[in-house]
């Protein structure tokens, strides 16, 4: 049995990515500190029992591991689902059937050593015969040049701008299947 969660799903190199609904308590705990590291360019979950609520919401979710230490992790949601998420509301309003790349986190330390080039991948690769779009935002208030260069480097289109106060603004990002 595996010391993060009971479904390994994919094992390569040295890197694993197991299924965030599977985790135990100890590996949440890790996945809410790179969440909350990443203010104010993720939004604060503030809580375990937060994390575990998005998560059970969620489609899909899984987290990295490199060398037996937590490096990185996603949640994704499909249309149709009971999310408060303004961002989420606006794809939507716009889609009938879309996946919303919800939140993606990567320790400090591992930036830019492909792990979240590696999770996208495995989304492109199971969503790709679904034809749907794959929506995403990133803030532009206060800029996030990294993410906006990551998701153009992924094949993700800037759609529109939206600014909710003048601290805090997104853009929304889509990539067609």
């Amino acid at each position: 049995m595996s010391l993060f969660c009971n479904n390994n799903f994919v094992k390569m190199n040295n890197l694993e990515q197991f299924n965030l609904k599977e985790a135990k308590k100890a590996s949440l705990r890790e996945v809410l500190e790179i969440n909350e590291s990443h203010k104010p360019m993720l939004s604060s979950l503030g809580d375990l029992g937060k994390l575990e609520d998005l998560i059970e919401l969620s489609t899909f979710g899984s987290f990295l591991v490199f060398q037996r230490e937590i490096c990185a992790f996603i949640v994704c949601m499909r249309e149709n689902l009971p999310y408060e998420s303004p961002n989420y509301k606006y794809f939507q309003k716009k889609y009938k059937k879309f996946l919303y790349i919800d939140r993606v986190g990567v320790k400090k330390g591992f930036e830019n050593k492909g792990f979240g080039s590696f999770m996208y991948g495995n989304i492109f690769k199971n969503y790709i015969n679904e034809r749907l779009t794959i929506c995403a935002e990133a803030n532009i208030e206060p800029i996030n040049k990294q993410s906006l260069k990551f998701h153009e480097k992924m094949g993700f289109r800037r759609v529109e701008d939206h600014f909710f106060n003048n601290k805090y603004g997104v853009a929304y990002l889509e990539r067609n299947f």
